[in-house]
């Protein structure tokens, strides 16, 4: 099982869910959870496994967290 915890604007892809536990994702990179949650990836704008930064080539592991956040731009 991998806990997944999306943060801000990235939950309405999961349908405004805090966090959830996915399994079978154990082994694939965090860039294919992204599409099979069907989050566009550049919108990511980082991957914390364990509250440390990973890229989205990290392959994950069963009993991991991760928390999405969401690239965030001003003007």
């Amino acid at each position: 099982m991998i806990r997944v915890i999306p943060v801000g604007l990235l939950r309405q892809y999961v349908g405004g869910q805090e966090a959830m536990a996915l399994e079978g994702w154990a082994g694939r990179p965090v860039r294919a959870l992204l599409e099979g949650l069907e989050m566009p990836s550049p919108l990511v704008g980082a991957v914390l496994i364990h509250g440390t930064l990973v890229t989205k080539d990290h392959v994950l592991a069963e009993g991991e967290e991760v928390k999405l956040i969401p690239l965030v731009g001003g003007g």
